[in-house]
């Protein structure tokens, strides 16, 4: 019944995988019911989409902690220079979006 079915199915039994945690026994009896012998090689490639994902994942997550990074070192640079000018505490924490102990901090090592 299953095995007469359109290649359709594969995009469904590829979103069930990844929207649901099925584990490894259960998912080759639903790959084996759609694809009968097939299972191993399925499942290579599910293995292989969802590793990509999580480097993927992962990248992007690296790239936006980077980014978070480069913008805070950008406001503790900017406080430096308003610290060095003399400028209030409250206004450097307003214009760098750093908190005033840490402008405070920053003071005392300036």
């Amino acid at each position: 019944m299953l095995k007469d079915a359109p290649e359709d199915l594969d995009s469904i039994v590829y979103y069930l995988v990844l929207t649901y945690r099925y584990d490894e026994q259960t998912l080759e009896k639903i790959i084996r019911a759609v694809h009968p012998g097939e299972e191993g090689k399925m499942m290579s490639q599910f293995a292989q989409d969802i590793e990509r994902r999580v480097r993927e994942s992962a990248l992007r997550e690296g790239m936006q902690q980077g980014m978070q990074q480069g913008e805070h070192k950008k406001a503790v640079e900017m406080a430096r220079t308003l610290v060095s000018k003399g400028i209030a505490t409250d206004v450097i924490s307003e214009a760098s979006g750093l908190s005033e102990e840490e402008i405070q901090r920053l003071s005392a090592i300036h």
